[in-house]
């Protein structure tokens, strides 16, 4: 039996998490340490492997873990969360002999505004042993949405996280479901006597450039509004994805 240490991080200015230590139910990994590091978030997992052979089996796992806190951490945050890369660590094999993950290239990770959650966070404990794939799969598709940039694109990929919780993606039943989240998260009021749904308002209020009217007051709308559809989505899955 081979044991060792896996480190991975996230960069993450100003996200602080509860230290927790999380015991994993896997053939090649005993438990995963979470904390919050200098710049970031740092987890890292207790391995054991019966063979060399194991190593592609446990890397997988090993990304799959650490996509699992990403996504979670995206949803409860709602922020662009960027994920964890490879650090160091591997398993000692022998005198002379250690297994070694060669961390991925690629870019560097932008680093993220201040979210202080000094002492608080997810329930990773719960989350992670659940392993329920849908609500995994909702969560995915939710943080893919927050790195997009562009608020129109943003927008439909939220709305797509609503036409598939909503079953066959009419219309109508997306409406349904936003008007059965709504009443439960903060909505948009519209100036004047009259008041619209939060998805009217950011419908129009993207749609409003096309026609020629570029007011500067539409990009401040926009992210407002979108601010609070994200929090309507984010009800959502937590409602309807477990079904």
């Amino acid at each position: 039996m081979y044991h060792g240490k896996v480190l991975y991080c996230a960069s993450a200015t100003g996200l602080s998490l509860k230290e927790c230590e999380i015991d994993i139910d896997h053939p090649h990994i005993r438990s995963m340490h979470l904390w919050s590091a200098d710049m970031g978030l740092a987890v890292e997992f207790d391995i054991a492997l019966e063979s060399t052979e194991a190593y592609d089996l446990l890397q997988a796992a090993l990304d799959r873990y650490c996509d699992l806190v990403a996504c979670k951490i995206a949803y409860d945050f709602a922020i662009a969360f960027p994920g964890f890369s490879y650090v160091g660590g591997g398993a000692d094999c022998g005198e002379n002999d250690v297994i070694v993950f060669p961390p991925e290239p690629g870019p560097e990770p932008d680093p993220q505004p201040p979210v202080c959650r000094d002492g608080d966070g997810p329930d990773f404990s719960a989350y992670l042993l659940a392993g329920d794939a849908r609500t995994y799969h909702y969560h995915r598709l939710y943080r893919s949405a927050l790195g997009t940039t562009d608020p129109v694109s943003q927008h439909m990929f939220l709305y797509a996280i609503l036409q598939a919780l909503a079953g066959e993606g009419t219309r109508q039943e997306v409406d349904a479901v936003i008007s059965q989240v709504e009443p439960s998260v903060p909505r948009y009021r519209s100036g004047g006597d009259g008041e619209e749904t939060l998805y009217t308002r950011l419908r129009n209020e993207i749609t409003r450039p096309s026609q020629g009217v570029l007011a500067e007051t539409t990009g401040t709308e926009i992210k407002r509004c979108l601010g609070a559809f994200r929090l309507v989505v984010q009800e959502a899955i937590a409602r309807f994805a477990g079904r």
